[in-house]
């Protein structure tokens, strides 16, 4: 018997390609409700034949959190979770079970992984976290464009995993007794300038889940307690100015593309000790051909590899 009643909530707009797989990713939900903001397609008789709850309305002028909150308003007050999606998302099967395992009765909000593009076999290309699952009574949707959803209550409580734990949930071959902690642009940055640390630059692919296992397995050899974690994947996009110092603190060591602008890719990896940079390494961040991780760190690359880790960890503690 299910703990809590959990609604889904969506806006819509011409997505009738969408609507049987949205659908049927979503149909865990106790009810669905959707408001469609002027689709010219099936969309809105797709989404009825199926048993979703249809509003239409009309945004003018368009705001992308006046849409969202006027969506929200569908959901009833009684409603202990609310699942916020747009129509080309899937959550993954058995989300509402995973979903009501870690929700508390305080709980206001969920932070959870979200996968923005797949290859061919669908292994995350580029992922990272989001918090569209909340309670009902506490958020509205802020800002026309890129919204956000804001607390409006007295005290948030989020459901946020160890450090160790969301990170061996994002790379499936690092143990959950990982040394990995997760960082923002700040302190990948203070690093960048000379400070004391380790930091693996990544983002969610294969790449850098067979990278991220090398490093863990010789860090806990050698003794290393703590390596930051840094998707910077969004601070690039975003084009924030902290993206753009870390690179230019290395500018000796990043990779230069055609048109001369200097770039960090996943996975690589700093040490650095005494304002020196022991090791940038970023040999797998490239890879000519259409070879796979699996095959690239055949026994002999990974023992190579795991060599020279061992030798810059030994010398970053000794330091």
């Amino acid at each position: 018997m299910n703990k809590y009643k959990v609604c889904v909530y969506a806006i819509s707009k011409n997505e009738e390609k969408f609507v049987d797989r949205w659908y049927n990713s979503m149909k865990e939900a106790d009810a669905i409700y959707v408001l469609d903001t002027g689709s010219e397609d099936n969309t809105v008789k797709l989404l009825k034949e199926r048993g979703v709850i249809t509003h239409k309305k009309k945004i003018v002028p368009w705001r992308f959190d006046v849409a969202r909150n006027e969506s929200l308003k569908m959901v009833p007050l009684d409603a202990d979770i609310c699942v916020c999606t747009d129509i080309d998302e899937v959550l993954l099967p058995g989300w509402r079970k995973e979903l009501e395992k870690v929700w508390k009765k305080k709980t206001n909000r969920i932070l959870y992984t979200y996968n923005w593009s797949l290859d061919e076999n669908n292994n995350p290309l580029v992922s990272f976290y989001t918090e569209k699952i909340h309670d009902r009574k506490n958020y509205i949707w802020t800002h026309p464009i890129h919204e956000v959803l804001t607390y409006q209550g007295k005290k948030e409580y989020k459901v946020e995993l160890p450090d160790n734990e969301r990170f061996a949930n994002e790379f499936s071959m690092v143990s959950k007794d990982n040394v990995f902690k997760y960082v923002n642009a700040t302190d990948a940055r203070m690093v960048s300038r000379g400070a004391k640390g380790i930091v693996l630059f990544g983002t969610n692919n294969e790449w850098v889940n067979y990278y991220a296992y090398i490093v863990n397995k010789i860090a806990k050899e050698t003794g290393v307690k703590e390596i930051y974690y840094y998707d910077f994947t969004k601070n690039r996009k975003d084009n924030n100015g902290t993206y753009e110092d870390i690179v230019k603190n290395l500018s000796n060591f990043v990779t230069y593309n055609d048109r001369g602008v200097g770039e960090i890719y996943a996975p690589s990896l700093l040490v650095v000790s005494k304002d020196e940079v022991l090791l940038f390494d970023s040999d797998t961040s490239f890879v000519k051909g259409e070879i796979t991780p699996s095959a690239y760190w055949n026994s002999i690359t990974q023992n190579e590899k795991e060599q020279e880790l061992r030798e810059i960890f030994i010398k970053y503690l000794n330091n």
